[in-house]
């Protein structure tokens, strides 16, 4: 099914749906800028060495696909409206480069969904995220609200080659349980809100 911009909870999630859309070209600059900061490997930063390197012309950092199916995950898949964040990728691959030119898109398939099953940890749950992540989602786990369902996404590349997989969970809300918004705490009692949640789910 293609994927619309519409507010998505846990029940819009079921087992064996599968999600198509996106688009996005990726260029030299930004393989580039992207490796020269955080994978400064010649075949990544240097198109004249990787010329006349094993991969035969520059190509981009698995990193820095990993971040280009993220993005193309959150803006064409997630919803604002219920996602809680992830607690971990458990496979990720790169079968095939990533070039210049080369224009991604993603594939999302829903393989489980079903409630945390970290009930026993709830109250503590609330009180780690209650400074982090706002009252909403706070109040979400105070009350065992996260739900999840299980994922395979692909990154497809429309060169033909073989697909970029990934494997992972992603919490989120119910319907029944309503959206939420962020009303944060104070920035002073903040701490990084992706390190609280994929720690304690």
């Amino acid at each position: 099914m293609p994927i619309a911009p519409a507010a998505r909870y846990f029940e819009d999630y079921p087992p064996g749906a599968v999600f198509d859309g996106g688009a996005m070209e990726v260029a030299e600059a930004e393989i580039l800028e992207f490796a020269r900061r955080y994978d400064p490997q010649t075949m990544h930063t240097d198109p004249a060495a990787a010329a006349s390197g094993f991969f035969g012309g520059l190509i981009a950092s698995g990193w820095h696909t990993a971040g280009l199916m993220m993005r193309l995950f959150t803006q064409h898949f997630l919803s604002p409206e219920s996602s809680l964040a992830s607690p971990g990728i458990d496979e990720l691959r790169w079968p095939k480069p990533v070039r210049p030119g080369d224009i991604l898109s993603i594939r999302v398939t829903v393989t489980e969904a079903r409630r945390s099953r970290s009930k026993p940890q709830a109250g503590d749950r609330a009180q780690l995220c209650r400074g982090a992540c706002g009252i909403g989602i706070a109040a979400a786990f105070a009350a065992n609200a996260v739900s999840y369902f299980a994922f395979q996404i692909s990154l497809l590349n429309l060169r033909g080659l073989p697909p970029q997989p990934a494997v992972g969970r992603q919490n989120v809300l119910r319907a029944s349980e309503g959206r939420f918004s962020y009303p944060l705490a104070p920035a002073s009692q903040r701490v990084d809100p992706r390190a609280v949640v994929s720690g304690i789910l």
